[in-house]
Parts: structure tokens; C-alpha cells; sequence
């Protein structure tokens, strides 16, 4: 499975006090950056992309975001979490004008379509499940946040 292994402690944000959609893309851009899986264009491209196609999805718990861009800007590929302090609005993913109060990020750097549809599948699955979601934003070590998702992508591939 490939989402399970694209996960790494260094790549969540915990409790990010962040204002704007913006600032919070940033803070885990930020991450992938640092860690060299992605080009200095990522975060541009990122925003950017955001901005003509919303990733922000309703869930039965509370609003999520899956920013993702393009793979010519990806170097290795990753996913990063970011828990939002508070929430922040992000357009609703093919509902243009409509905003989402997202609390939970999954940001992706991926480089093979494939593995970005298998990826978007697996996310949507686990953003089906209530209690996980619950126990996301209520971690506050990113160890916590990447053995709570892990565990669950593992279930996925045992299924």
C-alpha cells in the first residue's frame, strides 16, 4: 500500500495556529521543503493550485483539505499532516463559492498518477471514519498523528 509508507514524523504539524488556508499550506510546504521531497517552486505551485481547484472536502466530523500540485514539483514523494488550532476556510472541492472550515490537512507530494489516485481513495476511506478522525485532531505528538494513520492504512491493505 502506498499510502502507508509515504507517512513520516517529520512531516506532521500538530496544533498549527495558522489564520488563512495560506499560512497553514505554508507551514507544511514548509516541511516537505526543508526535508528536500520537494523543489523551491512547490509552495508557489501549491497556492496557486488551490486556488483554481479547492481541495477542501466536508466530512461527517468536521471539514478537511488535500492541497496537492503538480509532480514536476515534487522531488521524493510525501504526505504531511497539519492539525489546525483552529480552522481555516478552504474552497469546497468542485463547488465553486462554496468554503469548507477545514481542521485536518493532508498535503501531498506525489510524483506518479497512479499513486496519487490510490492515495486519494485511501484518504477519502479514512476520512469516512468518524472516531479516527476525532482521535487525528485530538493528537498532540506527530508520533501519535502518523501511528493512528498508519495503523489504519495498514488495515486498508490487509482488507
Amino acid at each position: 500500500m502506498y499510502s502507508e509508507a509515504l507517512i513520516e514524523t517529520g512531516f506532521i504539524g500538530a496544533n498549527i495556529d495558522a489564520g488563512t488556508k495560506e499560512a497553514a499550506m505554508r507551514e507544511l510546504a514548509k516541511l516537505f521543503f526543508e526535508n528536500g521531497f520537494t523543489k523551491d517552486s512547490y509552495m508557489d505551485a501549491i497556492l496557486a493550485r488551490e486556488e483554481v481547484f479547492p481541495t477542501g472536502l466536508p466530512t461527517e466530523t468536521f471539514g478537511v483539505a488535500i492541497p496537492h500540485t503538480d509532480a514536476i514539483h515534487v522531488i521524493r514523494p510525501g504526505i504531511a499532516i497539519g492539525v489546525l488550532k483552529h480552522p481555516v476556510k478552504f474552497g469546497m472541492m468542485g463547488y465553486p463559492g462554496e468554503t469548507v472550515d477545514a481542521k485536518l490537512m493532508f498535503m501531498l507530494a506525489i510524483q506518479d498518477p497512479e499513486m496519487q489516485i490510490q492515495l486519494l481513495q485511501d484518504l477519502i476511506e479514512l476520512f469516512s471514519d468518524a472516531k479516527l478522525m476525532t482521535d487525528l485532531v485530538a493528537a498532540t505528538d506527530p508520533a501519535q498523528l502518523v501511528r493512528l494513520v498508519k495503523c489504519y492504512f495498514g488495515k486498508l491493505s490487509t482488507s
